[in-house]
């Protein structure tokens, strides 16, 4: 619904970087034609995984950009709240195998991601009609 009303934008990109900037969320992505693109948001939804975001050596950029934001990790992956928003970085969000407890059910990865998704969504959801 969201998206049909354009309110949410959904993009499938490469992360390079994230960049906070007066409260403002600043994604520099590559698309498929290794297009590089830059965008101004209020929040990024990431799907991507699996990782050990607080022991990798060479991280993927987003994964650095976002600790480095003040982002909050454990050995398990982004420490979440109930709506897998990330701690320490506000309107981010990982409804994924990077977020810690992502799946406690056991689920299938793909009906556990759809699940949080919609968890995610509702959050958005929520935040923009305060707006």
């Amino acid at each position: 619904m969201l998206s049909k009303n354009n309110i949410l934008i959904t993009n499938k990109e490469i992360v390079k970087k994230v960049d906070i900037h007066t409260k403002k969320l600043i994604v520099r992505t590559i698309d498929h034609k290794n297009t590089n693109k830059k965008y101004i948001c209020d929040i990024v939804v990431n799907v991507s995984g699996p990782l050990n975001v607080e022991n990798i050596k060479n991280e993927i950029p987003l994964i650095k950009c976002l600790k480095s934001n003040g982002a909050k990790v454990s050995s398990g992956g982004f420490l979440v709240n109930n709506n897998f928003a990330i701690r320490g970085i506000k309107n981010t969000y990982t409804p994924s195998i990077l977020a810690t407890g992502f799946n406690p059910q056991r689920k299938t990865i793909f009906t556990a991601i759809l699940n949080n998704s919609f968890l995610v969504g509702k959050s958005i959801a929520k935040n923009l009609l305060k707006v």
